[in-house]
């Protein structure tokens, strides 16, 4: 953290040290890439870097990534998922990928982020 005039100011290195597993993990359920994913989340951190101001809640700041990305997706995801990819996963797995982004968005955000399907959305539509 870095005092900013007496406001802790959370840059998107700390952010990505703190959350980059879970930010990557939601990357890479919207883009079924593992390249893909790691290029949105570069891109969205950089983003981030170069024009957001932090606050002092590092949950909320994750919030904004996960937004930013989700926002992003579509112009990283690839027409077919990452060759051998979908080999050995479950057929509950398979059809969750191919349900609509905002979907898997929201679901993957009520499972592993512990929000209501409304919160979800409400972070998926911030700016």
């Amino acid at each position: 953290m870095k005092d900013d005039g007496g406001t802790n100011v959370i840059y998107a290195s700390e952010l990505a040290d703190r959350y980059g597993e879970d930010l990557f993990r939601f990357a890479f359920i919207l883009t079924v890439s593992q390249s893909a994913a790691e290029k949105l989340l570069s891109d969205t951190m950089q983003e981030l870097t170069g024009a957001h101001r932090f606050t002092k809640d590092a949950w909320e700041n994750k919030l904004t990534a996960i937004s930013r990305i989700y926002k992003k997706a579509p112009k990283y995801a690839p027409k077919q998922p990452d060759p051998g990819y979908l080999q050995n996963k479950s057929e509950e797995f398979v059809q969750f990928l191919k349900l609509p982004l905002k979907k898997r968005a929201v679901t993957h955000l009520t499972l592993y982020e512990d929000l209501t399907a409304d919160q979800a959305e409400e972070v998926l539509r911030r700016k």
